[in-house]
């Protein structure tokens, strides 16, 4: 009886290395087909149709094929589109009235990080900097390359006319930046 029993384990033992080695055989079989599949000829491959937009906005998108040599823009506006989030109408000047700035970041490299920080400081005529303001915002996931949003900045920096500077920040490292100016 328990050399009947070990007689079945050693084949249960087998059957498994089998099933395993095969495992990997047929996993080394679809890599090399996909692998192939990339490198032939798309020219008459079919387009796929597209789809309507998402109706949800979305608040951030994977970045796009790496460029990391320049520093990341941020390109201010009324208004971003939320699909693609680019500035509709870019501007880089606003009255100090203004209730709502929109601004679209396009960063250096992808965020690489789940929080990075925006700050936002005055500059002088002269090129001096004051912080007026730092947050740490969530990004949720580090593959994203484009951040957008909208916020009554002009009332953040108590409306007062001046040049304006935003960054974002991972550490030491400026993922973009951007100028605009609130005037009388």
């Amino acid at each position: 009886m328990i050399a009947a029993a070990m007689v079945a384990r050693a084949r249960g033992r087998v059957k498994s290395e089998v099933t395993g080695r095969a495992r990997v055989v047929i996993g080394l079989i679809v890599l090399a087909a996909l692998v192939l599949a990339g490198c032939s000829d798309t020219a008459n491959a079919p387009v796929p149709a597209r789809t309507a937009a998402p109706t949800t906005a979305p608040t951030a998108v994977p970045a796009a094929a790496p460029e990391f040599s320049r520093t990341g823009i941020i390109t201010f506006g009324k208004s971003f589109n939320t699909n693609t989030l680019k500035i509709i109408g870019p501007a880089v000047s606003f009255k100090a009235s203004s209730k709502l700035i929109a601004w679209s970041a396009e960063l250096s490299e992808p965020a690489g990080a789940t929080t990075i920080t925006v700050i936002l400081a005055s500059r002088t005529a002269g090129g001096a900097e004051s912080l007026l303001y730092k947050l740490d915002v969530d990004i949720s996931d580090p593959s994203f390359g484009i951040l957008a949003n909208k916020a009554d900045l002009a009332l953040v920096v108590d409306r007062k006319p001046g040049t304006y500077i935003m960054r974002y920040l991972r550490g030491g490292t400026v993922l973009a930046e951007g100028t605009f100016r609130l005037v009388k």
